[in-house]
């Protein structure tokens, strides 16, 4: 399982995605995909800060409709607590970690999934596989 972060959601509910994204998602043939609770919020935020409007409908709709294709994982218990750990991981190493990313991490690390993403950074020394879908091959 790959779980889709809020920048490939994101980038998939543009009229014109990256076309490397594209193929990359075509290229996954029946390989499940799901998203986050956190995602869903993260993106819900960002369209209700769009003004109101044509461009605003649309990118809903969008959102939507790419949303009831997908699972969508919850932050339960196990990914909170998880989430936690592995935000206590990278700041003991030095580095930041945002509570949303870590919620994202937390939830992908209980489902067994890898995280597609653009901001790998974000995820360095941790134990998850991160995939980049625009650099992917």
């Amino acid at each position: 399982m790959i779980v889709l972060d809020t920048n490939v959601i994101s980038e998939l509910m543009k009229t014109k995605a990256d076309k490397v994204v594209g193929d990359w998602l075509k290229g996954l043939g029946e390989t499940t995909l799901a998203t986050t609770s956190i995602t869903v919020f993260e993106i819900g935020y960002g369209l209700c800060r769009l003004p109101p409007g044509r461009r605003r409908d649309d990118f809903q709709a969008r959102f939507e409709e790419f949303i009831e294709s997908l699972p969508v994982l919850p932050l339960d218990d196990a990914s909170t607590r998880e989430g936690g750990h592995l935000r206590a991981m990278r700041e003991t190493g030095g580095l930041s970690a945002h509570a949303s990313d870590m919620m994202i991490a937390g939830i992908a690390r209980v489902a067994g999934a890898a995280l597609a993403t653009r901001n790998g950074k974000d995820f360095d020394g941790l134990p998850l596989q991160i995939i980049d879908p625009w650099r992917a091959h």
